[in-house]
């Protein structure tokens, strides 16, 4: 069940839990995230809720600590519950456990809140990073981007978005509406190091999240598309880090 304000037309929405849907993906059914979709016309009696990714799979956590990538299970609080090492090329994915010793000493917590600046709602989250033993530590993040209704999460149609760098982020725009990932340059934001976007590519897009090389591109229109971002944080034991999700309508005569 998404959580969003209610009384509002538009809205940015959000639920956690959300796991890798993609059955070519190695990764298929692991980490948990925060799902993003933005609702429309909710005071009418047809409103419309659009999905910002496939299949619901929603924005998925990394946290690289003293050179190891884990991926992040969120548990419905926000607050991270497993932790993961993988390898995609081998196609392995293994939970840290205490029996094993191989759990990172971190913990990451993911706290959302409702903006509003004038009719345009933003989703807003606060990922704060605990790294008590004072550890290297990178956090990032990546989704496999869609615009479409909720109903239609899984069409290949709506997978294929168009993924544009803006001065803040970057913005996915589908038929009828756009997402925009708010991520530097702006008010309620801390700048991300890293920004990559690109091709799907099966899923092996999540090597990108922590490399500030990667070069951003798609080589045609309606190619299947994916997006990563990153900070490189350092040996800090307490770092927060905010940034913002929005959606508009794209047609001309509507009131942005």
């Amino acid at each position: 069940e998404y959580e969003f304000p209610k009384g509002f037309d538009k809205v940015v929405a959000y639920r956690f839990g959300s796991l890798i849907a993609d059955s070519s993906s190695s990764l298929l059914g692991y980490f948990g995230g925060i799902d993003i979709v933005g609702g429309s016309s909710l005071l009418s009696e047809e409103p419309v809720w659009y999905e910002s990714s496939f299949a619901s799979s929603g924005l998925q956590f990394f946290v690289q600590v003293d050179k190891i990538n884990y991926g992040v299970k969120l548990d419905s609080d926000g607050k991270s519950e497993k932790f993961y090492t993988y390898n995609l090329s081998k196609k392995a994915v293994t939970e840290c456990t205490e029996e094993k010793g191989n759990v990172p000493p971190v913990a990451l917590s993911v706290t959302p809140t409702f903006v509003y600046e004038g009719n345009t709602p933003y989703l807003s989250l606060s990922l704060t990073l605990e790294n008590p033993n004072g550890a290297e530590v990178k956090l990032g993040a990546a989704i496999d981007t869609l615009v479409g209704t909720v109903e239609q999460a899984t069409l290949a149609a709506n997978d294929r978005v168009n993924v544009k760098k803006t001065n803040n982020g970057f913005t996915m725009n589908g038929r009828e509406y756009s997402f925009a990932f708010i991520l530097k340059n702006a008010f309620g934001v801390d700048d991300v190091d890293t920004l990559w976007y690109g091709p799907y590519n099966g899923g092996s897009f999540i090597e990108s999240i922590f490399d500030s090389s990667s070069q951003s591109g798609l080589s045609e229109e309606g190619q299947d598309s994916a997006a990563t971002f990153s900070w490189t944080l350092g040996h800090e034991n307490t770092y927060e880090k905010k940034i913002r999700f929005t959606m508009k309508s794209l047609a001309v005569n509507e009131e942005k």
